[in-house]
């Protein structure tokens, strides 16, 4: 007996139409993780728009046009307007070539991202640490290679100001690139933690259509001020379970007092100095509305004010590093960043993992002796 092995050709058609079909059902979910009870409160992905639809000329393909135009559903509604293109930057603070690879493949993906939808070159910040001297003179020799190798890619810009303290760096790179008017910054680190920084690569330019759906958000809310890995943003009023798992387990979270662990005194002590400094002429209540992103990677709407901020904290930046130690500097930065959003009344949002596809390999359907039996 014989038993007749599946032609390969086959197989490759059903991996065709799995495609197919993941691409038809998926949506990116932006979440709400402040939002009350923790449900969905935020729209599904948008779809690509089309800069014309064009209309059959037989009366019965106008019809079904026109219903197809009236559904909504799986993919969403279909817009019949362009919506206005927004200019992207990149930020990128390199401190190690060890997950280079990685984060050239999500710069790739964001600036092919913006080379489909036609928007302008996609320009790249880059602040390296150069306390390690020739190693990382050697990663920012790579990295500008690199990058200005990339198809669509705009200006590569080295932010040389290298010197002093993290948090110091960080101001001076934000001030520089907000004074850009880009509509959208994707800020990147080189996160140690490899689960979490999966999770931010994946979440925020896993692949072009990731990317793409999160500028069609941006365009569509205007209140959108920031998007995050989901289960990255941590506030005061968090819910648990909406959480990343990894970090529950990281930081040994059982109660929502135990989210303390994010908000250190010290950290609080220089969250507190850095918002007066901002607002001299009112009282900061630091205790409403603290929210900070683990892994410290996210997209971000960019403004005049935002811009204003960074400014006021370049001038004041030098007495904070004295008051705590450079870590929690760093960390009040970032937190300052989130908080000051959500005091703007705009929203933060995360975005799930971007979906992949994953073929199963069958070795008995292979052409090969042991099967030919």
């Amino acid at each position: 007996m014989m038993i007749v092995p599946i032609r390969y050709c086959n197989v490759v058609k059903l991996l065709f139409v799995l495609v197919l079909f993941m691409a038809v059902i998926s949506n990116h979910v932006l979440l709400d993780p402040f939002h009350k009870n923790g449900s969905i409160s935020s729209i599904l992905d948008l779809p690509l728009v089309p800069d014309k639809i064009e209309y059959p000329t037989d009366a019965f393909q106008r019809l079904a046009m026109k219903k197809l135009l009236d559904t909504d559903k799986i993919v969403g509604k279909i817009e019949t307007e362009v919506l206005s293109p927004i200019s992207v930057a990149v930020l990128l603070f390199l401190e190690t070539d060890s997950h280079w690879s990685e984060l050239l493949m999500c710069l790739t993906n964001t600036v092919s991202a913006s080379a489909r939808l036609r928007y302008d070159k996609t320009d790249i910040f880059i602040c390296v640490d150069r306390n390690h001297g020739a190693e990382n003179a050697a990663l920012e020799e790579k990295a500008l290679k690199d990058l200005r190798s990339l198809a669509h890619v705009g200006n590569v810009k080295l932010i040389s100001g290298s010197a002093g303290t993290n948090a110091e760096r960080f101001v001076e790179a934000f001030s520089d690139v907000t004074a850009h008017p880009y509509g959208a910054i994707l800020k990147l680190n080189t996160v140690l933690d490899p689960v979490l920084r999966e999770r931010g690569i994946e979440s925020l330019c896993g692949t072009e259509e990731h990317v793409i759906s999160i500028f069609r958000h941006f365009q569509k809310d205007p209140i959108l001020g920031m998007v995050t890995p989901l289960g990255t943003t941590i506030g005061t009023n968090a819910n648990l379970s909406r959480i990343f798992p990894h970090l529950i387990a990281k930081y040994k979270i059982r109660h929502a007092s135990d989210l303390s662990t994010f908000f250190e005194s010290n950290m609080i002590f220089a969250l507190n100095k850095l918002s007066k400094t901002i607002t001299p002429d009112k009282m900061v209540a630091v205790n409403e509305g603290r929210a900070i992103v683990a892994g410290g990677m996210y997209w971000i709407r960019s403004s005049g004010r935002l811009h204003t901020i960074f400014l006021s904290l370049r001038t004041d930046m030098s007495t904070i590093p004295s008051l705590v130690d450079n870590k929690k500097a760093r960390e009040a930065v970032e937190a300052l960043l989130q908080t000051q959003i959500k005091r703007w009344k705009m929203r933060i949002t995360e975005i799930s993992p971007c979906p992949r596809v994953l073929a199963m390999y069958f070795p008995q359907y292979h052409q090969i002796p042991e099967n030919d039996w």
